[in-house]
């Protein structure tokens, strides 16, 4: 036999013992136990949801997830307006969830998510609120923002967050915004603008009536904000999405019984007609 002959041996050798390593990790994998496969086999959904969601988008995925061997809900949460732009530079995403209609109408006129998929999830109400404790009669009405004491007053910036959109609203329709422009503390998300007030950093600010909700023992609601566009939480598939028959599910999920009982656990409002 010649030597290169005789050299081919190993390369078959090799190749057989690899397909044979593959063959017993495949029947090694089938005898685990189901909880273990689905760990090596999980499948992600990302989320990528207005911060002001987070609790409850936490808790549906948690319920979507729990009798869905190897799914993981992952969740995304920043203001609506940076979450969109992280979507058009193609950051990852199954689904977005924003805090106001515009930003979804932007996000269809742009091309990254699919039309026929959007569904409003909920609605919500937003409230001047403000700290408990020393101060607490400074500000019991709207009008009270302009006393020489309210000398910060925390906002959402109303370039990329809904929560600041709306109280700009509220400001201009109350001819305030420009009156005030120089006590305004601008926040990079709701939840950001709820920070301020947990931490006393500001004496007032815009937040939902969700937040306060969460936080009662330190932040009160002073005032009621009607003055503004209704409130929604539109949701929808994006064109880029990695698990489309998943992410119909689980947006099925959130507007059935079973999640809408968890939206209003949290405080949410049940949703408007599409």
């Amino acid at each position: 036999m010649s030597c290169f002959g005789s050299c081919r041996w190993p390369g078959r050798l090799a190749r057989r013992s690899a397909v044979g390593i593959l063959c017993l990790v495949g029947v090694l994998a089938c005898l685990l136990p189901p909880p273990v496969r689905a760990r090596m086999e999980r499948t992600e959904l990302v989320v990528s949801a207005a911060s002001s969601l987070g609790n409850v988008v936490r808790e549906l995925g948690a319920q979507f997830a729990r009798n869905r061997p190897g799914v993981k809900v992952v969740h995304n949460l920043a203001a609506t307006g940076v979450l969109l732009q992280q979507i058009l530079h193609g950051a990852p995403a199954d689904l977005f969830i924003a805090a106001n209609r515009s930003y979804m109408v932007a996000a269809k006129r742009q091309g990254v998510v699919r039309p026929a998929t959007i569904r409003l999830l909920a609605a919500n109400t937003l409230v001047l609120a403000a700290p408990k404790g020393e101060g607490e009669n400074t500000v019991s009405r709207l009008e009270d923002l302009v006393r020489p004491e309210v000398r910060r007053i925390g906002v959402g910036n109303p370039a990329t967050v809904p929560a600041g959109q709306y109280a700009q609203q509220v400001l201009q329709r109350h001819r305030l915004w420009r009156p005030l422009a120089g006590r305004l503390i601008f926040g990079g998300s709701a939840r950001q603008v709820l920070d301020y007030l947990r931490r006393g950093e500001v004496d007032a600010g815009f937040v939902y009536r969700t937040d306060v909700r969460l936080f009662a023992s330190q932040i009160r609601v002073a005032a009621e904000t009607p003055d503004h566009d209704p409130i929604v939480y539109p949701a929808a598939i994006t064109t880029t999405c990695r698990q489309p028959e998943l992410a119909r599910r689980f947006l099925a999920f959130a507007r059935s019984a079973a999640g809408q009982k968890v939206w209003r656990r949290f405080g949410f409002l049940p949703p408007p007609e599409d």
